[in-house]
C-alpha cells in the first residue's frame, strides 16, 4: 500500500467515540486564599483568606476513575491499525493512531470532616471549596513481564471541562483523554490483553492565591506603627493545592468491547466521531472582548440525517484550550463536516460566522481567531498640555 493511498484511508477517519462525559475546571471564582500559610483545622489542611478573617478554604477531595455501568472502570481504548504487507514493501503492523480516554470523578470532602475542621476554627468562621486553577494527570504503566523495567509515562494527557459541582466552586466529573505514541500504544495494548500490566492514575490539582510572608517587629509598644505590625498582601501565586494517584485496573478479557482496533485495510463503517477543537483565544488572552466562544460542528449522520454538536471556550477557565467534540449518534467519516463559531461578547452581542467545510478528521479543529478578528491593543493615554 502505497503512502497516498494510507493517507486517504486516514482521512476521513477520527477517533471513534469513547464513551464518558466531557472534563474542564471549576468556575472562576474571587477567592483570594494565603497559598504558603497551609493551617490545621481538625482532619483537614486549610487556607485562610488575604481579605476575609473569618473565611478559610479546604483542599478538595481525591480523584477516582467512575464506574461504567457494566462494571468495572468506565475506560475505553481504541487503535486506528494500517497492517503493511509485502507486495506493498512495508510488512508489518503499524498503529496509526491511538485514543485511551476514561471518566473522573472529584470525589467529595466527608461532612463529617467538614464539621471536624469547622469546629476547629474560630467561631463564625466560613469554610469554602478552594477554587481550582487547573488540574493536572498523567497515565503511568508498569509492565509485570519485565522485573527490571519501571513504571513508564503514556505521555500528556488532558482532562477536558466538564461538569461542576452543585457549590459551582469546583468540578464533579470529567473525562481523561490521551493520545499515546504509536510504540507505547502497541506495548500497552499487548500487554493489557495479556494481563501484564499495572496503570495508576495521577493527579496534581493548582489553585490561585497570594503569598503572604510573616512579619515580626520588635520595638516598644506605642512607637511602632500599627501598620508595620500587620503583614502586607504578598505577590499573587499559583501553587500546588494537592496531589495523588489511584490504580487503574482494566481486564481486558473481562471487558473485550472497551477494546477496540479498527484495520484500515479495510472498509470504514460509520462511527461515532471524535474530533479535537483548538481555541486560543484566553488562553493568550487573544480575545478579551469575548465572554464565551462555542465551536459548531456538524456532520451528515445515517438515512441523511444531520447531526450537531459543539464546545464552548470561557475565560474562566483559559487553560482549557483543546477540547473533544463527541457526537451522539454515528456519522459519515467518509464525508465532509461543516463548522462555525458563535461568539458572545463581553457587552452580550452574539456574532455568528459562516459555515465553512473540511474534510480532514484526524487533524486539529484551529477555532483560534485569526489577527484581524481580534481587537486592537489600547494604548495608554497621553494629556496634551
Amino acid at each position: 500500500m502505497t503512502i497516498a493511498r494510507l493517507t486517504r484511508l486516514l482521512a476521513p477517519l477520527v477517533c471513534l467515540a469513547l464513551a464518558g462525559a466531557v472534563l474542564g475546571t471549576g468556575r472562576a471564582v474571587r477567592a483570594t486564599p494565603i497559598l504558603d500559610e497551609p493551617l490545621a483545622a481538625g482532619p483537614l489542611r486549610v487556607w485562610a483568606d488575604d481579605a476575609d478573617a473569618s473565611l478559610y478554604y479546604y483542599p478538595p477531595g481525591p480523584l477516582a476513575v467512575a464506574e461504567a455501568p457494566g462494571g468495572g472502570p468506565d475506560v475505553r481504548f481504541l487503535q486506528l491499525v494500517y497492517v503493511g504487507r509485502g507486495v506493498s514493501g512495508d510488512p508489518g503492523r503499524f498503529v496509526a493512531k491511538s485514543v485511551l480516554s476514561f471518566r473522573v470523578q472529584q470525589q467529595a470532602v466527608a461532612a463529617a470532616e467538614l464539621a471536624a475542621a469547622r469546629a476547629a476554627l474560630p467561631p463564625g468562621a466560613k469554610l469554602r471549596a478552594l477554587p481550582l486553577r487547573r488540574t493536572e494527570a498523567q497515565v503511568v504503566w508498569t509492565p509485570l513481564a519485565d522485573e527490571a523495567a519501571g513504571p513508564r509515562p503514556l505521555g500528556e494527557g488532558r482532562l477536558e471541562e466538564g461538569e461542576a459541582a452543585p457549590a459551582g466552586e469546583t468540578w464533579a466529573e470529567r473525562t481523561f483523554v490521551l493520545a499515546p505514541e504509536p510504540h507505547g500504544s502497541q506495548l500497552l495494548w499487548d500487554a493489557l490483553q495479556r494481563g501484564r500490566v499495572v496503570l495508576s492514575f495521577g493527579w496534581t490539582h493548582w489553585a490561585d492565591g497570594v503569598d503572604r510572608p510573616r512579619v515580626e517587629v520588635t520595638g516598644t509598644p506605642g512607637v511602632v506603627p500599627a501598620e508595620a505590625a500587620s503583614p502586607a498582601s504578598g505577590a499573587q501565586t499559583t501553587r500546588v493545592a494537592g496531589s495523588g494517584a489511584a490504580p487503574l485496573e482494566v481486564d481486558a478479557r473481562r471487558f473485550p468491547d472497551r477494546f477496540r482496533r479498527v484495520d484500515l485495510n479495510q472498509s470504514v463503517p460509520p462511527g461515532f466521531a471524535l474530533l479535537e477543537v483548538r481555541c486560543y483565544d484566553f488562553d493568550n488572552a487573544l480575545r478579551p472582548d469575548l465572554a464565551r466562544k462555542a465551536v459548531e460542528v456538524r456532520a451528515a449522520g445515517l438515512r441523511g440525517r444531520t447531526v450537531l454538536q459543539s464546545v464552548t471556550f470561557r475565560p474562566q477557565t483559559p487553560h482549557v484550550a483543546v477540547a473533544t467534540v463527541r457526537f451522539p449518534q454515528a456519522v459519515r467519516l467518509d464525508r465532509p463536516f461543516q463548522w462555525r463559531t458563535v461568539e458572545v461578547t463581553a457587552a452580550g452581542d452574539v456574532r455568528t460566522s459562516a459555515w465553512a467545510e473540511r474534510t480532514d478528521w484526524i487533524s486539529l479543529l484551529d477555532a483560534t481567531s485569526p489577527p484581524e478578528a481580534r481587537p486592537a491593543p489600547t494604548s495608554p493615554r497621553e494629556d496634551v498640555p
